[in-house]
């Protein structure tokens, strides 16, 4: 029931217990709770061991750990005692040099040149900070996906860590391969059917000759799936791995280092298709403590009506409104109903606005009114950047009540001076701006989204 550590600060209860093979429920309501193994405790210790000295520990010891029965027979509680010592520090950090023989390209001389000024900052290992291996591990990925990032492909990112124990000092030593600036050379399209290759082009921002960078690659595929015909879109490029390479030789960095790599790398983009028609229906219901709603759904959605991938949406909802419930012996039942219909046409006049319209009517269900709902909204949108969209709409109601209970007979004093009246018609200007920072937008991982909308 309790898995506890001891005599410990620089690490957490939690995070040590954690790598342990035992551990406590106390949570689940099933039968199946952990039991306790007592032959698997020297070797919990050994994981706190190894966890220690992967935080910089290298003298943490386990002194002893126990178990401890409880008044019931069927409950333990177990404990380790650690002497954490004192930890091991980074020393000196070297990153070699990575100009020792300078490209004759010059835009790859100055794109490593960037990388080097800034390799303090990207690896964030401190002379005086405590080492770990996950800061050791982050520092030689950020290296390499900041080498990637600049069009170096194949960059390799290694590494040696050097302790001293009776010293407690680290020294890491970052051995970099960036390999060659790699460039784009044929772009291929996969995968499309029914959507023409040379529509799924025209969103393509990759050219033969340019410098290959994973952001252009999100780019391209982030356009491709804005056109809402895809499930997903890959834009990969189709590089030799480094095993394939290697041809069975050690990865040594003098073996990576000396190979030959390839400066020009063809891309595909892959695309997986929906289909063009989709129809979806349902049922479903709405209860609060005053008001029940039953409804039936029936969905239309069209990916390329009358051609040119225009997108066409039509869905309908009616529905049986019950006030203030269905228990309630004095209930009022009336009909409701909504429907939604849009129109979307992609690249208006050019590639990345889109015109869109839509159309929505309610029949309401109220206390004390029923009301006719049509709303009217045609609208321009444009990204700018891949990540900032702006959006004008024109909005247009039309309101109309009827069914009035004697609730809202009201004089004319009680209004507060307001004239009532059964139509109104609102218009409005609606603008909204959007800042889309997803890694992925179709499966993001990791991000921001963000909008605000005025009217």
């Amino acid at each position: 029931v309790d898995v506890s550590i001891w005599d410990n600060s620089a690490l957490s209860d939690s995070a040590i217990t954690a790598v342990l093979g035992t551990y406590s429920d106390n949570l689940s309501v099933t039968e199946d709770k952990p039991l306790l193994n007592r032959a698997s405790l020297p070797s919990d210790a050994r994981r706190i061991e190894s966890f220690y000295a992967a935080n910089g520990y290298f003298d943490a010891r386990v002194r002893d750990y126990g178990v401890k029965e409880l008044d019931d027979p069927r409950l333990v509680r177990v404990h380790f005692r650690v002497d954490e010592g004192k930890p091991t520090r980074i020393h000196e950090v070297f990153y070699g040099d990575l100009l020792m023989v300078a490209p004759a390209d010059p835009v790859e001389r100055a794109l490593l040149t960037e990388v080097v000024k800034r390799l303090d900052k990207l690896s964030g290992l401190d002379v005086g900070d405590v080492w770990t291996e996950e800061a050791y591990e982050l520092a030689k990925t950020r290296i390499r996906d900041a080498l990637v990032q600049r069009g170096f492909l194949y960059a390799v990112v290694l590494g040696d860590v050097f302790v001293v124990r009776e010293h407690r000092r680290a020294s890491v030593h970052l051995h970099i391969a960036p390999g060659p600036l790699v460039r784009i050379g044929e772009v291929r399209v996969t995968g499309n059917s029914r959507v023409t290759e040379a529509r799924i082009r025209r969103r393509i921002g990759l050219k033969t000759g340019q410098i290959l960078r994973p952001s252009k690659l999100r780019e391209t595929e982030e356009a491709i799936y804005a056109l809402r015909a895809f499930y997903g879109v890959a834009a990969k490029p189709q590089q030799v791995s480094l095993d394939t390479k290697l041809a069975g030789q050690p990865a040594s960095f003098d073996n990576i280092h000396g190979l030959d790599w390839e400066k020009v790398v063809d891309v595909e983009v892959a695309v997986q298709e929906m289909p063009i028609h989709t129809i979806t229906t349902g049922v479903g219901t709405t209860i609060e403590s005053t008001r029940n709603e039953f409804y039936t759904r029936g969905g239309y959605e069209n990916r390329n009506f009358l051609g040119g991938l225009r997108y066409l949406s039509a869905d309908a909802r009616p529905k049986l409104v019950a006030l203030p419930n269905v228990w309630d012996r004095d209930a009022r039942y009336a009909l409701g109903a909504e429907a939604d219909l849009r129109l979307i046409q992609p690249s208006f006049f050019e590639e990345y606005l889109e015109a869109s319209g839509r159309t929505n009517y309610k029949l309401d269900v109220q206390y004390g009114y029923r009301s006719h709902k049509l709303l009217v909204e045609p609208a321009l949108s444009r990204t700018f950047w891949r990540v900032l969209t702006l959006r004008v709409a024109y909005n247009m109601q039309v309101l109309n009540y009827f069914d009035f209970t004697d609730a809202l007979t009201l004089d004319l004093a009680d209004t507060i001076g307001l004239e009532f009246r059964d139509t109104y018609r609102l218009f409005s200007l609606e603008q909204l701006i959007a800042l889309d920072l997803r890694d992925i937008v179709y499966d993001p991982r990791n991000g921001v989204f963000a909008s605000i909308r005025v009217n």
